[in-house]
């Protein structure tokens, strides 16, 4: 799949670590509450 080219910063991915993971639904807010305790991201991250 080939995605579009956007002029929108929106869509621009910056440099940094990007990891994927598939959870369980009942494990979701965990794993977020998780990382946002460790590294309060911006939206859309």
């Amino acid at each position: 799949m080939t995605l579009p080219k956007l002029n929108n910063d929106r869509f621009v991915p910056e440099n940094g670590l990007r990891i994927f993971v598939q959870v369980p639904d009942s494990h979701v807010q965990k794993i977020i509450d998780v990382v946002l305790a460790d590294d309060p991201l911006k939206y859309g991250d």
